[in-house]
């Protein structure tokens, strides 16, 4: 479960209609969507119609036991939203309710309807103004949807008819390329999916990696600065594929095994930064490369004790086991020692052969220092699953 949204703490979820309020981005969504309602249904308008219904005797007297009804209902989603997702796309059905019933909530409580009708003018416009400047527009909207079909790709004559298997490894999917091939063709997503294949037998589809006799396809989106005079992708290009695929038993062999296929959906990514000068000289589109079974085995060190950088690994799997959670990745050579990727917390571990260990969220700028090899194996560091830099929830520590 990926908890980038999800509170660590008591605190954090008490005041998150507060931390929503505020033009951050990460909040609830990726992006920045400041939503004041919130903020003033929990602080304004639950208490006051709690009071006008006490001191009234109202309680189940039409309007207001409607209201109290619907603020009930979003009162009970809310805590259960946080603890299942804190993703704002799973709140839809709430984010567009409680707009009308902070109008209704207002009439009903203020009994000059002109003024009433002024505070929610006066609410609209507040919350307008925070939409303005955190400018939202088209920040989502990565491709402009154009003519007949919304994701256009010239798919390659060999992967037309008959069902394959589809592996895609970038952070987006680009899933909306899936019609345009066979309905029985089976579709596999490697980013942040387990690769300890206890954690994957439920899954079919990646079962299906294991076997030698199956031949996958990658697809892979093309550079930005890909030259057409190169039909295949270079070895430097090979390579970096190869890492990403290789810790679940598949390798790309030669670049011959790469298919260019050109998407004019993918040219009109980011086209208001392009540059029309580079449109003849490069080619936007996609690699569509035939994998083949290889066993993965991370590459030793001499002289070098796996066991001491697994200390490091193992030390946050066991503190944090909801933030770092053992068994969904594999450990990576990297030329100055290896690193562990924990997409449910999008935080990397890195355990250099300096002996330093660093971890860094996906959203900070520099990986932040956590201790020594030396440290770990002595138990010496103190560490909280709430020190992660860059994950800090409370507005105020935003700033």
């Amino acid at each position: 479960m990926l908890r980038r949204f999800i509170p660590d703490t008591l605190l954090e979820a008490l005041v998150r209609p507060i931390a929503m309020a505020f033009p951050d981005a990460g909040v609830y969504v990726e992006f920045m969507a400041p939503d004041l309602r919130f903020l003033v249904f929990f602080v304004v308008l639950i208490p006051w119609l709690g009071l006008v219904a006490w001191r009234r005797k109202e309680w189940l007297q039409t309007p207001l036991h409607r209201i109290l009804l619907l603020g009930l209902l979003i009162v009970l989603s809310f805590p259960l939203w946080l603890l299942s997702s804190g993703n704002g796309r799973y709140l839809m059905p709430v984010v567009i309710l409680v707009g009308p019933l902070l109008i209704a909530g207002l009439m009903y409580l203020m009994v000059d309807k002109a003024k009433a009708l002024f505070a929610s003018a006066i609410l609209l416009l507040a919350q307008w103004g925070m939409v303005l400047t955190a400018d939202p527009f088209g920040v989502w909207s990565l491709i402009p949807w154009r003519g007949d079909g919304y994701f256009d790709i010239e798919v390659p004559a060999e992967y037309k008819t008959g069902p394959h298997i589809f592996v895609t490894i970038s952070g987006i999917s680009y899933s909306l390329m899936a019609p345009k091939f066979d309905p029985h063709s089976s579709w596999i997503h490697l980013d942040g999916s387990p690769v300890d294949r206890q954690h994957m037998d439920r899954f079919d589809a990646r079962r299906r990696l294991w076997d030698p006799a199956e031949k996958p396809i990658l697809i892979v989106p093309v550079p930005m600065r890909f030259k057409v005079s190169q039909p295949e992708p270079s070895v430097e290009s090979l390579g970096s594929m190869n890492r990403m695929i290789e810790v679940h038993d598949r390798v790309i062999d030669n670049p011959s095994d790469c298919s260019f296929a050109p998407s004019s959906a993918l040219s009109a990514f980011g086209e208001h930064a392009s540059d029309n000068r580079y449109e003849s000289k490069f080619k936007k589109g996609f690699w569509f490369c035939k994998m083949t079974f290889r066993s993965y085995q991370p590459p030793l060190v001499k002289n070098v004790d796996l066991h001491e950088y697994e200390l490091a690994f193992n030390f946050f799997e066991q503190r944090c086991p909801s933030h770092f959670p053992s068994g969904q990745s594999r450990m990576e050579r990297l030329d100055d020692g290896y690193k562990k990727h924990y997409p449910q917390s999008d935080t990397d571990i890195y355990a250099l052969n300096s002996g330093q260990v660093y971890l860094k969220y996906f959203r900070r700028l520099n990986p932040q220092y956590i201790g020594t090899i030396d440290q770990f194996k002595a138990n010496a560091i103190e560490f909280s699953c709430s020190d992660i830099k860059g994950r800090e929830p409370l507005p105020w520590q935003r700033h």
